[in-house]
């Protein structure tokens, strides 16, 4: 979730994507949604593949756009409850989490985009 840098600083990551947006602006919709079904994806890759390794989101202030990503996975994941919920738990990890009213919405309308393409898949899908 950077405009900063095209590319991974670091080198030995199997898998990684790219989304370009400017700092302290907020993700729109689609694009957290599609940064959340990509981190779903590697994450169930990685499950498959028997792997422990981590998934690494970041952006170059990590103030608002990687927690952006983050907020709406652990809230479509059922990891916290709410998204107030996630951005508290995140707080704890990031304290200078920049979060605006705008990113707040962008993040319940991505959920609110993620729940409805859930709710088309088959019944056998579990976030």
């Amino acid at each position: 979730m950077t405009n900063e840098f095209a590319t991974t600083p670091i080198k030995k990551i199997a898998l990684h994507n790219f989304l370009p947006v400017m700092d302290l602006t907020p993700a729109p919709p689609k694009m957290l949604v599609k940064a959340v079904r990509w981190i779903e994806t590697a994450h169930q890759e990685l499950r498959y593949k028997g792997s422990d390794n981590a998934i690494l989101v970041h952006c170059a202030l990590g103030l608002s756009r990687s927690a952006s990503v983050v907020v709406c996975w652990l809230v479509w994941r059922k990891h916290a409850a709410s998204v107030q919920a996630a951005i508290a738990y995140v707080k704890t990890l990031r304290p200078g989490l920049v979060l605006s009213t705008i990113h707040i919405q962008n993040i319940q309308y991505a959920l609110s985009i993620l729940d409805e393409s859930c709710s088309k898949d088959d019944d056998n899908f579990n976030p």
